[in-house]
């Protein structure tokens, strides 16, 4: 596993893990044309909290042997 890193160099439109310091999920950073662009939960709940502060690398899956 990774370590955490800035937020800041995050890369957008990947589902990445991110933490606002309790708060700790898969999120996306998404860009939109036309509406609220900002970093969103994988599995479509709300918008999440503008205090992101880290992120890291999903792992990879485990590989079937």
């Amino acid at each position: 596993m990774s370590e955490w890193q800035d937020i800041n160099t995050a890369p957008k439109n990947k589902a990445v893990i991110v933490t606002d310091g309790s708060l700790v999920g898969e999120a996306c950073n998404i860009e939109y044309v036309d509406g609220p662009s900002g970093w969103y939960w994988a599995d479509g709940r709300d918008p999440m909290s503008e205090r992101v502060t880290h992120w890291m690398p999903l792992p990879s899956p485990p590989s079937h042997t």
